[in-house]
């Protein structure tokens, strides 16, 4: 299982891929701990200290728990272990062409 921190790269920098339709579930600090809250992955940081502008960006990576994708597909997730890459794997990321690196 790949570590959520790339998921969130490429959801982020992926050109292909649009961040409203994702979903991230985490758990709160000074929340119950079997309750899971919710952000969509565009949300501001106004509660988290520091620089980061995206709240997920922002929250420590061991707090996020699943990933979801649109409304009823699950994308990453922790405590089950599962990483369905077939959305990703649908819009491939961009690849820089071997030749326009060598001309350089």
């Amino acid at each position: 299982m790949i570590p959520v921190h790339e998921v969130l790269q490429r959801i982020q920098w992926d050109p292909a891929l649009d961040s409203k339709d994702f979903t991230v579930w985490y758990k709160d600090r000074y929340q119950n701990d079997d309750k899971l809250l919710s952000s969509s992955f565009d949300a501001p940081n106004v509660s988290v200290k520091g620089k980061e502008p995206l709240f997920v960006k922002a929250i420590p990576p061991h707090r996020i728990q699943a990933i979801q994708y649109k409304t009823d597909y699950i994308l990453w997730d922790k405590q089950a272990r599962i990483y369905n890459d077939d959305i990703l794997l649908l819009y491939p990321p961009p690849t820089t062409s071997t030749s326009s690196i060598s001309s350089i």
